[in-house]
């Protein structure tokens, strides 16, 4: 009961900051919304800052529900895969009406300079992300769809960057096309051409 509560509380919070931003949202807001009573918030987290990194990882999960599934679609290239883990999300920003963007980089925008625990966490949760990208690039790497001398770690970082960038500027345009110009440069000439090699000693 007690762990179920935690994550009505979490599920709440998570959809409140997504919709607010973690500073314009109250823990009385969200307790209410959970319909968890007001004076028990200490039951369920040991500090507001337990708090703040147990929302982090819960949004972290809930977008990564988003396009994983892509990324382990078994039929599909490790490009194709990648092309659509990407689509996945841009098919829920269009369809949000270009609203909220990642939840994963608006609490880096917003909580990385809160607090380090904070900070650390994003970091890691943005690693994790990059891994992802990178594991999808070795593959293509092995069954030929990318240069065999592909910087993989240089290059799944920059696809990042360049994501979380294509959002940031989707949500301040209402508008698909940075999502357009994202896979056309990323899939048709950074992938394509030959990306970034390793530096020869």
């Amino acid at each position: 009961m007690k762990s179920q509560t935690r994550k009505t509380i979490l599920t709440q919070g998570a959809r409140l900051v997504y919709e607010k931003g973690f500073n314009h949202t109250g823990i009385g807001e969200i307790l209410k919304a959970a319909n968890v009573p007001k004076g028990s918030f200490y039951h369920y987290f040991a500090s507001k800052e337990d708090f703040g990194l147990a929302l982090i990882d819960h949004m972290a999960a809930w977008a990564a529900s988003v396009g994983d599934a892509a990324l382990h679609d078994p039929d599909a290239s490790p490009l194709t895969r990648l092309r659509n883990y990407f689509q996945a999300y841009a098919d829920r920003l269009e369809n949000n009406g270009f609203h909220g963007g990642c939840p994963v980089g608006n609490l880096c925008q917003e909580m990385s300079d809160q607090n380090e625990r904070f900070r650390q966490r994003l970091e890691s949760i943005l690693e994790q992300m990059r891994e992802k990208i990178g594991q999808c690039l070795q593959q293509a790497r092995q069954s030929g769809e990318v240069s065999p001398g592909i910087d993989i770690d240089t290059t799944a970082g920059f696809i990042l960057s360049a994501w979380q960038g294509t959002l940031l500027q989707a949500k301040a345009l209402k508008s698909a096309a940075p999502l357009a110009a994202f896979r056309q440069m990323v899939f048709d000439h950074l992938l394509k051409s030959g990306p970034p090699c390793h530096r020869q000693s």
